[in-house]
């Protein structure tokens, strides 16, 4: 994934933390040495990114 956004693999995995902590994507099963990752289908959002912070603590 790294490769193809032309990102450092360290930052790409603090994302994928951050991503996975808010409840965007969850884990999934184990494939070889990685996680399979899924978008969380009941986290939507459309807005600002201000405002995501805000609009995830009243959920």
């Amino acid at each position: 994934m790294a490769q193809e956004l032309e990102l450092k693999q360290p930052n790409v995995s603090r994302a994928m933390k951050v991503l996975e902590q808010k409840g965007i994507i969850l884990r999934g099963p184990k494939v070889g040495r990685s996680y399979a990752f899924m978008l969380n289908p009941e986290f939507g959002w459309k807005g600002d990114v201000a405002n995501l912070n805000e609009y995830t603590e009243k959920t």
